[in-house]
């Protein structure tokens, strides 16, 4: 494993923060910062995935700059309210980078540099964030570059992770379900293909990826220490099954009247757990062999929507199905590390066609045995 020094002198520990064994992780809106975020934290969430920055060039001096971002003043008074909460400290508080429409990161300087200025920026701001969360992804404009992955993006999200590792952060991915998918057995860095099963019913929707952070979680999922030890570089990925016209969707809508969702969501754990074979090679750009790719369950987080979904379009699994598909997961042994869900702000909304609002902070903790 290449060891990249990232930071001169000692490493020091950024947080004291330990990820909880069972997951209820509840992003927040563009920006979001209210006392929506300290509900949902009395509700049920032990991880907060505030949202979010990007991470781009100054165009004055052409170095690493942070921009975006919540309110972090705002930010500030809200964990100081979490943290009266009862159990408080042990809520865990990540910082998104990306989201769709979102510039992928600058490359113009090195991984190193660009996580160099990250720390900086979050030591600067007291330390609020206990780690990081990529959530790169595409771009409604047909003909952005960012409905592709550059080499040295994918590379530049991988030793930035590591680097931060090395630094005691908390890093998490979540990769739409397209972007690493174990039905799937093509990679290439485009994010503007069509799953075949929905040709028929929405020709025009060509924004699903074929594997493309499974080439991070491939090469750069474990991180060499100074003292020789090697550790998993992500502390969890969360697949996000609410993708636009998913493979989940198709099952649990199209198919709904001969596919258990209960049974849908098992075999695709297995699948992560057994691995699936990625041709990394048909990219030469990458200079990466073929791999068998998997996934631990403890490090799966099932990416959930809550009452915005439901549309015909995004996926929305109510209550009682998350129950039995928990259910069977334990009966499975394929327990996975939680779920998460997008987004804090439509806490409470009912979703169409559904006639009950949604609380899905309360509803997970209860599931999971929080």
């Amino acid at each position: 494993m290449l060891l990249t020094v990232c930071v001169k002198g000692m490493t020091q520990r950024r947080t004291t923060a330990t990820l909880p064994s069972k997951v209820v992780v509840g992003y927040g809106n563009w920006g979001q910062c209210d006392e929506k975020m300290v509900n949902a934290v009395k509700e049920g969430v032990n991880v907060i995935i505030w949202f979010s920055i990007n991470l781009v060039r100054n165009p004055l001096t052409g170095l690493p700059q942070v921009q975006g971002g919540p309110d972090l003043s705002c930010v500030a008074e809200r964990i100081r309210e979490i943290r009266q909460i009862h159990n408080g400290e042990q809520v865990v508080n990540l910082l998104s980078i990306g989201g769709w429409n979102s510039p992928h990161p600058d490359t113009h300087n090195t991984p190193e540099d660009i996580f160099a200025e990250l720390d900086r920026w979050n030591l600067e701001n007291g330390s609020l964030f206990d780690g990081f969360d990529w959530d790169i992804e595409g771009n409604d404009d047909i003909s952005s570059p960012y409905n592709t992955f550059t080499a040295s993006c994918l590379d530049a999200m991988g030793t930035i992770s590591q680097c931060a590792k090395r630094k005691g952060y908390i890093f998490a991915m979540a990769p739409a379900e397209s972007y690493l998918d174990p039905h799937c057995d093509l990679f290439d860095r485009s994010l503007q293909h069509a799953y075949p099963e929905w040709l028929e019913l929405q020709p025009n929707f060509k924004y699903h990826g074929h594997n493309a952070y499974a080439y991070i979680l491939h090469k750069y999922g474990k991180t060499s220490l100074t003292s020789g030890e090697e550790i998993d570089t992500f502390d969890f990925v969360m697949v996000q099954l609410y993708e636009g016209y998913s493979h989940a969707l198709y099952n649990m809508d199209v198919l709904k009247d001969t596919v258990d969702p209960a049974e849908y969501v098992t075999d695709l754990v297995g699948r992560f757990k057994r691995g699936w074979t990625v041709p990394f090679s048909t990219d030469a750009e990458l200079c990466h062999p073929d791999a068998l790719v998997s996934l631990d369950p403890q490090k799966l987080v099932i990416g959930l929507a809550n009452g915005w979904a439901g549309d015909g379009k995004f996926l929305f699994i109510p209550t009682p199905t998350l129950e039995r598909i928990y259910a069977a997961l334990e009966e499975a042994h394929l327990q996975v590390r939680g779920f998460a869900f997008w987004n804090i702000k439509d806490e409470g909304l009912t979703p169409a066609n559904y006639d009950k609002d949604v609380w899905l902070a309360r509803d997970l903790k209860r599931i999971l045995g929080n």
